[in-house]
């Protein structure tokens, strides 16, 4: 369960993320899915044309020479029975960022944080059954674990034996406070934390003071940067590729308010 709570974690944060931009134009057998993906796990994509299988993205690896600023100038592209090294000249080089980093080590890495997050706060809430701790004699356990039992069938009278005595026992309380509700909201803010570093729209509405306008506007500058960055070197990507091959691709933000922060009179206070 564990390893499966990590997984559904990773998967939906990871589909988010490449969900985030919208390609249009592609050529035919050059999937959006493709090019996102390998940019997700690998950092970066190459785009160029084979001789048998025609225009073709797929994920690539440095594959030696370098210019005078240290860009490769050779890579390697591969995929399923594909191995295949190209010179920059004719390819094109899709970077994920500027640093051609790929994102699933971030997501990995939040993914990791929630899960134990999440664990801890099942673990919070198994505590809150409070067991007692109760020290008796050998020859009255059983007696105690009957009585115990007639307890837990809410039986309105228990009759114990006469020769029982209650005073000898030792009962002990095992008491855990209930965080369950203070872990959720930390979730909430690794959750909100990791979609502002993928450029994601968050209003991070679960802080316990009411944001003020210019924290909401620090929280959407912070966004627009981190998805714009991302956007930049696809939409270059896009204009080398053009040029190279006589197409008319473009990539774009996924949906029109993308990249924006709402604000409205419930999260937001302090406004002019």
């Amino acid at each position: 369960m564990s390893d499966l709570q990590f997984k559904l974690t990773y998967d939906r944060f990871k589909h988010l993320y490449m969900n985030r931009f919208e390609w249009v134009n592609l050529p035919k057998g050059v999937e959006e899915r493709y090019i996102e993906k390998a940019l997700f796990e690998h950092g970066k994509a190459l785009f160029f044309m084979d001789d048998m299988m025609g225009l073709m993205c797929l994920p690539c690896t440095e594959d030696g020479g370098q210019n005078v600023y240290g860009e490769f100038i050779k890579y390697r592209a591969f995929g399923y029975n594909y191995n295949k090294s190209y010179d920059i000249e004719n390819a094109v080089l899709i970077r994920n960022n500027l640093s051609q980093t790929n994102s699933h080590h971030l997501v990995m890495t939040y993914a990791n944080k929630l899960c134990e997050i999440e664990k801890t706060i099942l673990l919070n809430i198994k505590q809150q059954k409070t067991p007692y701790i109760v020290a008796c004699s050998e020859k009255d356990l059983h007696t105690l674990k009957n009585l115990y039992q007639k307890v837990e069938d809410s039986q309105a009278v228990i009759y114990a034996d006469k020769q029982l005595d209650l005073k000898t026992l030792g009962v002990h309380l095992t008491p855990t406070p209930f965080v369950a509700d203070k872990l959720l909201l930390h979730k909430h803010e690794v959750e909100n934390e990791l979609l502002t570093m993928i450029g994601i729209n968050n209003a991070n509405t679960d802080k316990k003071e009411r944001l003020i306008t210019d924290e909401v506007n620090a929280n959407n500058e912070y966004i627009d940067m981190n998805v714009s960055f991302m956007l930049e070197v696809r939409r270059l990507a896009c204009k080398q590729i053009n040029e190279m091959f006589g197409l008319n691709i473009d990539v774009r933000l996924r949906g029109e308010d993308n990249g924006t922060v709402h604000i409205d009179d419930e999260t937001v206070e302090g406004g002019e």
